[in-house]
């Protein structure tokens, strides 16, 4: 599948693989991160790079990957294991990140239909949440990854207006408020 971050109401073509501290293996292994911050759990995701994605991320301690399958680690748990070539245009694997604003609070949606949104189309497959500072009960969002299918789908947030986009199967289209999508005419 191909992957794309997408981060507030922006879509960036891949995602950032980090290093991460695995304490009871004593390992520095790959990973996605979502959330995080005081109170909220990080949900660490490990990928499983290619040999030349491996070098570059021992190298500089990051990388960006492209496309990936989802699997699951020896125990169960998600892991994201990177592939040269995406190996279907059906589906994409996309990683919801939002910034933390004071007040903010976030939702995924399909598209619009009679003025009211549809329903998420994705599978959800990892989520955690990101909070403020100082009041996490009063101001979280939270983020995830979704392995979408080929349809509209949208972004809210309860500071900023929605963002629609729509994977064709080539691209991922979109980014745009309604207005902008409506101007375009193209889904």
């Amino acid at each position: 599948m191909h992957i794309f971050t997408i981060k507030d109401g922006v879509a960036h073509d891949g995602v950032i693989v980090e290093k991460f501290w695995l304490k009871s293996q004593n390992v520095m292994i790959p990973v996605i991160i979502l959330g995080g911050e005081l109170r909220n759990p990080r949900n660490i995701i490990p990928v499983k790079l290619t040999e030349n994605q491996h070098k570059r991320w021992n190298k500089r301690g990051s990388v960006r990957i492209k496309f990936g399958d989802v699997s699951t680690t020896i125990r169960g748990r998600l892991k994201i294991v990177s592939k040269k070539h995406a190996d279907t245009s059906e589906r994409i694997l996309c990683v919801f990140k939002s910034r933390n604003v004071f007040g903010c609070i976030n939702e995924y949606h399909g598209d619009l239909s009679e003025q009211l949104h549809l329903p998420f189309p994705g599978k959800i497959v990892a989520s955690s949440y990101i909070s403020n500072k100082n009041d996490w009960h009063a101001n979280f969002c939270e983020q995830i990854v979704a392995v979408m299918p080929q349809t509209v789908f949208c972004t809210r947030s309860n500071v900023a207006e929605p963002h629609y986009f729509k994977w064709d199967g080539n691209q991922l289209l979109g980014g745009w408020t309604h207005e902008q999508r409506l101007a375009c005419n193209l889904f």
